[in-house]
């Protein structure tokens, strides 16, 4: 489905975005002496695609990986991850995630004609997302604001509800860098999903402005091409 355009884009030196190898992207921040991942897309196969290609990068140890949402899209290729090496490696998320997944899994059935009307499923010209379900077991977590120093980089994580209530925002201070997860798309945002779910809007506006604020360089999207250039 996406291996076609599959290609890693150097959004500023040590930060990488894996666009195209799945439903959602995959970035890679490298540091002093291991690397951080951000999500883990919709499957075990595209996630080690994506470690390969960033493999032709770098080959540092994955020291941490960080989920900004409990969205399929975004977290089934994370055993896989975790399976792939001996190392330890630390996942980090917000203190929701968790739960807000085990309530998605128990809604899964009821919600699943629904979300393939949204999304096409039905039609004959619809090839499916490489999507699987998977369970998530955070080492750590946070509830509004966590910043944490990860081989050798400063990251900060900001709880930001807006297309889930678990979303968590990455802010990258030294480099200037937003991975504002699915909190930020090309279109309008999506409010009233047909599967089901009602957006608190107030919300997702307070959590943009919070970042929007940060006034940024970089902006790493989960579902569009990395911007670069604050203008």
């Amino acid at each position: 489905m996406f291996q076609g355009n599959a290609r890693v884009i150097k959004v500023t030196e040590g930060v990488y975005v894996a666009r195209q190898f799945s439903l959602a992207n995959m970035a890679m921040i490298e540091g002093s002496d291991g690397i951080i991942i951000i999500d883990s897309t919709a499957s075990s196969d595209s996630a080690l695609k994506v470690l390969e290609a960033f493999r032709n990068i770098t080959d540092k140890p994955i020291k941490a990986i960080i989920l900004t949402h409990f969205h399929p899209d975004h977290i089934s290729g994370l055993n896989s991850i975790l399976q792939s090496t001996n190392d330890h490696i630390d996942v980090y998320s917000h203190l929701l995630t968790k739960e807000e997944l085990s309530k998605s899994l128990v809604t899964k059935q009821g919600t699943a004609k629904r979300t393939a009307r949204q999304f096409g499923m039905l039609l004959p010209s619809t090839v499916l997302p490489d999507i699987v379900f998977t369970a998530v077991h955070p080492t750590y977590t946070y509830e509004e604001h966590l910043t944490v120093h990860i081989a050798g980089i400063k990251v900060e994580l900001i709880h930001t509800p807006g297309e889930t209530e678990d979303h968590t925002s990455i802010f990258l201070p030294e480099k200037n860098v937003l991975f504002p997860g699915d909190n930020l798309y090309e279109s309008f945002p999506n409010i009233y999903p047909v599967r089901g779910e009602i957006r608190d809007v107030k919300q997702w506006i307070s959590s943009l402005d919070h970042v929007r604020y940060l006034n940024v360089t970089y902006l790493a999207p989960s579902h569009i091409t990395p911007v670069i250039g604050k203008e």
